[in-house]
């Protein structure tokens, strides 16, 4: 980790499942590489540099990540229904030939 230069601001900013910050009220969308899952370390280190620059940290190593707008809301799954069952109808009674004696 190169926090190292003057001036520098590390903040450390919690990041959600969709490898999404917000940083001074921007979002920024991390590029977690060839990491399939969340984040399971769920910090990350903003270094914000006095000339510009910033630079994000995840487990120690710099991680690449670009300016969004505005994140986007995750899409609700559909509310699951119970399928209601309907009754069957019980089998017709059919009358047992007597035996005789």
């Amino acid at each position: 980790m190169n926090c190292a230069r003057s001036s520098v601001w590390r903040v450390t900013c919690s990041i959600t499942n969709d490898w999404v910050i917000r940083h001074e009220g921007r979002w920024l969308q991390l590029h977690p590489g060839s990491r399939r899952y969340g984040p399971t370390q769920s910090k990350a280190l903003v270094c914000e540099y006095e000339d510009g620059p910033v630079e994000v940290y995840y487990r120690g190593a710099r991680i690449g990540f670009h300016e969004i707008a505005e994140r986007v809301r995750e899409v609700a799954e559909p509310e699951m229904r119970v399928a209601m069952r309907t009754p069957l109808a019980a089998p017709p009674v059919v009358p047992r030939p007597s035996a005789s004696l």
